[in-house]
């Protein structure tokens, strides 16, 4: 084989692994993100739950 052919070679699976590294860290960073977002609704939820509550009470007094 040629040497050259070997390097050309070796460098696109050098880069290839490196591209598939770099897309499972953001895979990572991304489902990550995703899971805190999930962990957020709850609390949100009843925030939101609290004004409307908040909202409902301010119409009823509303004249």
């Amino acid at each position: 084989m040629d040497t050259a052919w070997i390097k050309t070679n070796l460098t696109r699976r050098l880069a290839l692994a490196r591209s598939v590294e770099q897309a499972a860290e953001a895979f990572e960073w991304s489902w990550q993100k995703q899971q805190n977002n999930l962990n957020r609704v709850p609390a949100l939820q009843d925030r939101l739950d609290r004004f409307q509550v908040k909202l409902d009470d301010l119409k009823a007094k509303a004249p």
